[in-house]
Parts: structure tokens; C-alpha cells; sequence
């Protein structure tokens, strides 16, 4: 059965900026004329514009961007920039100065039609989220920010091991790290669904993780200067603990048990250092 498309809410909602992208487009035949003409006042005052145009499009770009992923996570930071707001300021003064010095329109009627853009622009992208989400967070002993920084560094590590994974030849070590990565997601999502989960798991991130994308990576290095059927081996046994281990993972924290994990981890600890794979 073919797998069904999903569209990527992050990329789905930044894509509604297109239209602001549309505004400028009618000034550039204005430039050509007033080029000709030598009119290099107004020259500038179309560049100007045409500039404030895409720069606010481009703002409001960014800011849906920060939005959807904000929206995206249960636990999340408060965009930093509001790259929406200052757009629809910019988005604004380029069509008051479009209004009144391009188009030479009376000041009042410029201010007006300059208010009236803010106002379509919060009608149709909204503001930027301005408060941080989270889930009774403090109570269990970390800040938001905390929550949010942990999950972050687990991704990039993830993004690591899926990098690795795309220089591995072999298609059974590469289906076992994309199931790694598969699992290593959701565990991430358990985290953010029970914040608490955070200080037992906080192992998974730094020694499973670490491990993976260690051995990953140094399975790539060695295994481009040389082919061995013993590295090979190592790693496979390797990324079978870890993939077990993983599963295992996920399925403790939704049981909250922590003293298996904790032994678990030293095992696959001792394990790595043993198989000697990075």
C-alpha cells in the first residue's frame, strides 16, 4: 500500500506568506517607467518600497515558521524575535509610503490605508505567541527552558544519526538506525507529554543518544578508509542493543520503572566500550 503524503505543518504554514510576496510585483513595471524617465526621486521611493514589501514578507515568513513549531510541541519556548509583528509593521509603512509619496495620495487618506494593512495582516496571519507552553513544568524541578533546551540537543543529536545513517551503504544497518531515530522520537515525546519523565530519561539523552550517534559516525569514518567484516559485525551488535534497548526504553518510561532503566543503560554503556566500534 503506497505510504500517504504528509504535509509538513511547518513548511504548510510558513507557505501562507506567499502572498505578501505578490504585493511588490506591480512596482516593478513602475521602476522600468520612472527609470526611462529619469525620475531618480521616485526611482528611490519605488526601491524603497518594493524593498519594505519583501522584507516584510520575508519577516512573516520566519515568524509563521517559529509559529507552527511552536504550535507543533507540547513544551515550547515563546519565539524570542516576534517576526510576525515587525513584519506587519514593515508590511504596513510600505504601503503608506507606496500610498503617499509613489502614488502621491492625500497624508490621510495614506495613514489610513497604511492602519487598514494592520489591521488585514492580524486578520489573516495573527500575532506572535508571546508566552511559553508548558505542562506544570517548575513543579518537577525544571524550568521550561530547560525542558525545552534538553529536547532540543536529543534532536540534533537524532539529525546526527540520521545524517550517518544516509552514508551507510548497507540497507539492513540503515533500516536499524532509522528505526533508532523512529524510536528515539517518541521517547522525546513522552517526554514532552510528562515533563517528570525528563529526570529519568535524563540517561537516554546523554549516554543512549550519545552512544548511537558516536558509533554511527565512527562506523562511517573507519568504514570509508577501510572494509571489515569484523567492524561490520561489532556494529551490527551494536545497533541491535541499542535498537532493543530503545524499544525497551520507551515502553519503561510509559510503565515509570526506573531501576530496570538504570541498569539497562549501564549495560548498554559497557557495551559500547567493549564492542569498540567508534
Amino acid at each position: 500500500m503506497p505510504m500517504r503524503f504528509k504535509k509538513n505543518p511547518v513548511q504548510a504554514l510558513s507557505n501562507q506568506a506567499y502572498l505578501l510576496f505578490l504585493l511588490p510585483l506591480p512596482l516593478i513595471p513602475a521602476l522600468f517607467i520612472v527609470l526611462i524617465k529619469g525620475d531618480f526621486t521616485r526611482l528611490l521611493v519605488y526601491l524603497i518600497t518594493f524593498a519594505l514589501f519583501l522584507g516584510g514578507a520575508l519577516l512573516t515568513r520566519s515568524g509563521l515558521q517559529a509559529q507552527a513549531e511552536y504550535n507543533r510541541r507540547k513544551i515550547a519556548r515563546a519565539p524570542k524575535i516576534p517576526f510576525k509583528n515587525i513584519g506587519a509593521v514593515t508590511v504596513s509603512l510600505a504601503t503608506f509610503v507606496c500610498a503617499y509619496l509613489a502614488v502621491r495620495h492625500q497624508l490621510a487618506f495614506s495613514v489610513a490605508l497604511g492602519l487598514l494593512t494592520s489591521f488585514g495582516f492580524y486578520l489573516t496571519y495573527g500575532l506572535d505567541p508571546r508566552r511559553d507552553k508548558a505542562i506544570a513544568v517548575n513543579s518537577h524541578g525544571y524550568t521550561t527552558a530547560e525542558v525545552v533546551e534538553a529536547i532540543k540537543q536529543a534532536e540534533l543529536k537524532i539529525a546526527d544519526i540520521d545524517a550517518a545513517a544516509q552514508s551507510i551503504r548497507n540497507l539492513e544497518l540503515r533500516g536499524r538506525l532509522r528505526r533508532i531515530s523512529k524510536q528515539a522520537h517518541k521517547i522525546l515525546r513522552v517526554i514532552e507529554e510528562d515533563p517528570r519523565d525528563l529526570r529519568r530519561a535524563r540517561k537516554f539523552l546523554y549516554v543512549y543518544l550519545d552512544g548511537a550517534k558516536t558509533v554511527s559516525e565512527g562506523y562511517v569514518r573507519t568504514h570509508q578508509r577501510s572494509q571489515s567484516a569484523e567492524l561490520e559485525t561489532n556494529f551490527r551488535n551494536v545497533l541491535i542493543t541499542i535498537e532493543n534497548v530503545f524499544r525497551e526504553q520507551h515502553a519503561k518510561l510509559l510503565e515509570n520503572d526506573v531501576l530496570d532503566l538504570d541498569v539497562q543503560i549501564e549495560v548498554l554503556a559497557t557495551q559500547l566500550k567493549r564492542e569498540g566500534v567508534v
